[in-house]
């Protein structure tokens, strides 16, 4: 019996292995999103990380991943009036694609962020709720935001 358990073990073990690999590459759906501005409006996140860490707390989020593909919301940015938002951003990208974007309420996108690249924005926000996504296909990387915004915007983290 000592021998059949460790062969259940190992070959559960060997589909598990299998399992994580083939989904940190993400599915065809969560690929084709990078290039599609319609399905990156949507409301809907659709993504896959492998070996992610990090966090987001109150307006700033520090995030490293061995594996990115798909789209996620990180904040949603209500703004009581047409108002501004500064965002700070330092990426590193070590492979694939990989962008920040805001799309305001009016479903306009405005890219933050494209690749490896650090600096700062400023962005107008419209009236309404808007959303800033990471959006990816096979990249690796880390990424840290800093959000500044005006009086009269509300920044709220994903799951809140």
């Amino acid at each position: 019996m000592g021998r059949s358990k460790n062969k259940y073990i190992v070959l559960l073990i060997s589909i598990l292995i299998l399992l994580f690999t083939a989904g940190c590459k993400g599915t065809a759906y969560q690929r084709s999103l990078y290039d599609d501005d319609k399905k990156i409006v949507s409301d809907g996140d659709s993504y896959t990380y492998g070996l992610r860490s990090g966090m987001t707390v109150n307006n700033k989020t520090t995030i490293k991943f061995g594996s990115f593909t798909g789209m996620e919301t990180i904040y949603y940015v209500e703004a009581q009036n047409n108002s501004k938002i500064k965002i700070d951003f330092n990426s590193k990208i070590k492979r694939g694609n990989f962008k920040v974007v805001f799309i305001d309420a009016n479903n306009n996108i405005t890219k933050i962020l494209e690749g490896t690249l650090e600096g700062s924005v400023d962005l107008d926000v419209v009236k309404g709720k808007g959303r800033i996504k990471f959006v990816g296909r096979d990249a690796a990387g880390e990424i840290s935001l800093k959000l500044y915004p005006a009086d009269d915007v509300e920044i709220i983290k994903n799951g809140d």
